[in-house]
């Protein structure tokens, strides 16, 4: 499977009225037991099976959320991988690993709505896309998040890293009134809202005032304390914030250099006097170690949330660690660096005394970025950051959404434990709220189950509804996934392609066999009862507003949204009681 580039090249392999899709280069021995690790065949975290320790009545939380690598960057989810991730691994020896471990979406922003809300992304006012360096907050005002919980449960709550939902910039006073532009969808491939999208940005970038504050921030959300970067460490501004203060002076105009892009230009604009691509990850893991050095001996308990900005482009390896991969590739050695700084998070918690009785939580926020490798290096000589899984960053297929989960949670999680229950990141709200016995109230974490149960070693089995980066939807429920587009409603097979392909309008895999988790076989056609069944268990958790049980809740900008035509075909009421 070749990695697109951003000229959405569609491969004749993509074009298979079957949906088959074929893969070349791996032995027969290492495709069984990748089968076997993906579908939670066997024990793939090594034999440890110590006791686990007293857990703490609140437990220390470090939830690291990594940008952009992929399930096969992890090398003990992998055992083909080029590259070694020690530290990242050694989370997953000391807890439990997840192998059907699903992001709210393919894409960064509704990747981390869903992460802190609780709430499906599609369900907020951007049905598809991302949030650019100077978006408004995406977050709506009043809703709980992950932090505020904690923080009215008594914790410490810090947010370090990558941003991207948006934030309440103020602007020049001097400055003509913004121009919106037009107010609907712009853009065929990503349709947002014109306020979340790179031509808002380009517009109103020179029009902040970057001496004061931000007044809608992390700080607004639930934070006690937060360094961070807007967006990606790509996306203008250049300006390091902290605690919702763009830290200045912001006196230079900064283009990213080409070389660390992939296949993607280098932005130009507005930069902090100190800004420089190479220092963003280790800067943020020192502030991510420093906060937790100061709450080490708190008689309150605190909550870190290190977002990572690492291995999203900019590929900007540190001198340490550029040619440390065997391929000798620059994504490799950030993978490589990323693992490090994880190892200094893990190592300041072990000097602070707080390894035994902290929970340590290392995911992604989505899928491997194809535009990383434009000439598809990696594959061809047998490196694959999807794994055995189809498609990539911003695809509706596994690749794209299916991501490494591990934590280390003492007393919870067995050590050296693996399990497959399908579960959501944005799973971890309510699984929070129930061990702290706090209810929810009805507007809270719409889309949050408690996987409390596996986490202590059993199976649960909810819905899992993620999304692409064009708004199509797909549902995972037991061991059925129905897509409701004809391509990957992304990068790698456009649906607009698909369609001119004459592909079924929608997908159906059955993730329990080969052909369906790799999803190369699409049975729609053989199983119309379940179609239609999944179709209806979709369109009754968009209509309600949610997918857990309580009272309706309403969707925000419901005339905004494309994606969902087809459940006009579908009649109401809700078919299953909430």
């Amino acid at each position: 499977m070749m990695i697109p580039t951003l000229k959405n090249t569609v491969h004749k392999s993509h074009i298979a009225a079957s949906g088959r899709l074929g893969r070349t280069g791996l032995g027969a021995i290492r495709w069984a037991a990748c089968l076997a690790a993906a579908m939670g065949v066997g024990r793939v975290a090594g034999d440890a099976v110590a006791t686990a320790a007293t857990p703490s009545a609140k437990p220390d939380i470090v939830y690291i959320l990594a940008d952009d690598m992929g399930y096969g960057d992890v090398s003990i989810l992998n055992a083909g991988d080029r590259i070694q991730t020690p530290n990242i691994d050694s989370i997953g020896r000391g807890g439990m690993i997840f192998t059907n471990a699903h992001a709210a979406c393919a894409l960064c922003t509704p990747s981390r709505y869903g992460l802190l809300t609780g709430r499906d992304p599609w369900r907020s006012a951007m049905k598809a896309g991302e949030a650019w360096g100077v978006a408004p907050p995406l977050i709506e005002k009043g809703r709980m998040t992950i932090a505020s919980l904690l923080k009215d449960n008594g914790y410490h709550t810090g947010f370090v890293g990558k941003w991207n939902l948006g934030l309440g910039w103020q602007y020049k006073a001097s400055e003509p009134p913004l121009v919106h532009g037009k107010p609907d969808f712009y853009h065929s491939l990503t349709p947002v809202p014109y306020r979340y999208s790179f031509g808002y940005s380009m517009l109103n970038v020179s029009r902040v005032d970057y001496a004061k504050p931000i007044l809608d921030g992390p700080m607004s959300n639930g934070f006690d304390f937060d360094f961070y970067f807007a967006g990606s460490a790509d996306m203008y501004p250049f300006v390091y914030i902290k605690d919702d203060m763009p830290v200045g002076p912001v006196n230079r105009i900064y283009t990213m250099p080409k070389a660390m892009m992939g296949a993607h230009n280098g932005l130009t604009g507005p930069a902090g006097a100190y800004y420089n691509p190479v220092n963003v990850l280790p800067d943020f893991t020192k502030q991510a170690c420093d906060f937790i050095v100061r709450h080490a001996h708190d008689p309150h308990p605190f909550f870190l949330y290190y977002a990572m900005p690492s291995p999203h482009t900019p590929i900007a390896v540190a001198p340490a660690y550029q040619g440390k991969s065997r391929l000798s590739f620059a994504y490799l050695d950030y993978c490589i660096e990323t693992d490090a700084m994880v190892g200094k998070v893990l190592a300041t918690l072990k000097q602070q005394g707080l390894d035994n009785k902290t929970m340590v939580v290392f995911t992604s926020d989505n899928g491997f970025a194809p535009y990383v490798d434009p000439t598809h290096f990696l594959e061809r000589h047998g490196d694959y950051p999807s794994y055995i899984f189809r498609g990539f960053k911003s695809d509706i297929w596994e690749g794209g959404q299916r991501v490494p989960f591990l934590i280390d949670w003492p007393g919870i999680t067995k050590p050296g434990s693996t399990n497959n229950s399908p579960i959501s990141l944005a799973d971890f709200m309510a699984t929070i709220a129930a061990y702290l016995h706090y209810k929810l109230p009805p507007d809270a974490g719409e889309d949050s189950f408690n996987i409390m149960p596996a986490f202590k070693g059993g199976h649960v089995s909810f819905p899992v509804i993620t999304a692409s980066i064009n708004g199509s939807l797909a549902i995972i429920d037991g061991r059925w996934k129905l897509e409701m587009c004809p391509g990957s409603g992304g990068w790698t097979l456009p649906n607009s392609a698909a369609e001119e392909a004459h592909l079924p309008p929608i997908q159906l895999y059955d993730m329990n066999t080969w052909l369906g988790i790799t999803e190369q076989f699409n049975v729609a056609k053989q199983y119309p009862q379940i179609v239609h069944k999944l179709e209806v268990l979709l369109a009754d958790d968009i209509r309600n507003g949610r997918s857990t049980p309580g009272p309706i809740q309403h969707n925000d900008n419901p005339q905004m949204w494309p994606a969902i035509t087809w459940t006009q075909s579908l009649s109401a009421p809700a078919t299953r009681s909430k």
